[in-house]
């Protein structure tokens, strides 16, 4: 698993929040694109759970299309 600080932590949960509104889909619908299941998303929004680096990667390529 990565390592990251709670700052870290904090700012990849709002940028995954971000997203999942510029896209203007649920946590269920971001779930489904990403193929992890939804508490997943619940839970690195709200910042509880490290995202992981591939997720990182997903989110990334994302953010350059929106």
């Amino acid at each position: 698993p990565r390592t990251v600080s709670k700052q870290q932590k904090k700012d990849e949960a709002q940028r995954l929040r971000d997203l999942r509104n510029k896209l203007d889909l649920t946590q269920a619908e971001l779930a489904e694109k990403f193929r992890v299941v939804p508490s997943a998303i619940n839970q690195w929004e709200s910042g509880s759970r490290t995202i992981p680096g591939p997720v990182m990667v997903l989110i990334e390529i994302f953010e350059k299309e929106v």
